[in-house]
């Protein structure tokens, strides 16, 4: 290629010189380049129970994603990744390999024979969960039950004096037979919320039994997230009128705990509670 620089220097704008400069020099033949061509292995690792060794044998990659079949994102993958499964089943990892002309995919289907819980009962926060029964702080000034937002949780309500029928509730999180379950005790009478009526007083005996899920860590403030199964007002925890069944563990030790219902972005009510 041979170009004219004096013509082009004196009759052309710089940009416009180095935008012919680079498509007169560029290849270009319609394409892209080859798509990623997925492919992958899959071994369980055997000094980790339901642990999986994903190995990528694609061609042409420059990423790679994976989707473990668990109901979870798809996520960035790696030559060399695992993927494990808390509880048994069946399933069906898909890789994504890209390429500069594209992508394509694989699957691999894993059957899971058992459940494995010791990611949650071997954490230290499960286990003081676990270790005692928890009812509201009773003591003067202790502002049990706030209620705000994420950056202000007493901004609307900054706590009073407990009603008599919720000093003698308690809360029983407990791990058997594979099964996560809390037992709410209303001894008798459970405090209405803003959503039932009538409002703020002592009503019904709304004791329970229910499943939950425990997950390390939390979106926003907090140690732990505990995920409540049934719908609000039939379950809860602390009052029936919370925004939603996502709660965060904000701290615990073995005397004192401090939850805080609704996400990041509800209106949030948090509690205090102490060990029974």
């Amino acid at each position: 290629m041979k170009l004219n620089f004096s013509l082009l220097l004196s009759g052309l704008p710089l940009l416009s010189f180095f935008t012919i400069l680079m498509l007169g020099c560029q290849k270009n033949d319609g394409t892209l380049g080859d798509p990623g061509v997925a492919s992958f292995t899959v071994t369980p690792v055997a000094s980790k129970a339901n642990t999986y060794a994903l190995t990528s044998t694609s061609a042409n990659a420059f990423k790679l994603q994976y989707n473990l079949g668990d109901g979870s994102a798809t996520r960035a993958g790696k030559p060399a990744d695992t993927a494990y499964f808390q509880s048994k089943g069946t399933y069906v990892v898909t890789l994504y390999a890209f390429g500069r002309g594209g992508y394509t995919t694989q699957t691999q289907t894993i059957v899971v024979a058992n459940n494995d819980f010791s990611s949650v009962t071997g954490n230290a926060t499960f286990q003081l969960l676990t270790a005692k029964t928890w009812k509201f702080d009773p003591g003067p000034g202790a502002a049990a039950i706030i209620v705000g937002t994420e950056g202000n949780p007493g901004q609307f309500f900054g706590g009073g004096p407990l009603a008599d029928c919720q000093i003698d509730d308690t809360y029983k999180f407990s791990f058997a037979g594979n099964a996560f379950t809390l037992t709410y005790n209303a001894n008798g009478a459970t405090f209405n919320g803003g959503n039932l009526q009538p409002n703020f007083v002592c009503g019904a005996d709304r004791s329970y039994t229910n499943n939950f899920v425990f997950t390390p860590g939390a979106d926003g403030a907090g140690v732990a997230t505990i995920t409540m199964a049934g719908t609000i007002p039939s379950r809860f925890i602390g009052t029936t009128d919370i925004a939603s069944n996502d709660f965060r563990i904000i701290s615990i030790n073995a005397n004192s705990m401090v939850l805080r219902a609704g996400k990041k972005n509800e209106t949030v009510f948090q509690f205090k509670f102490i060990a029974q």
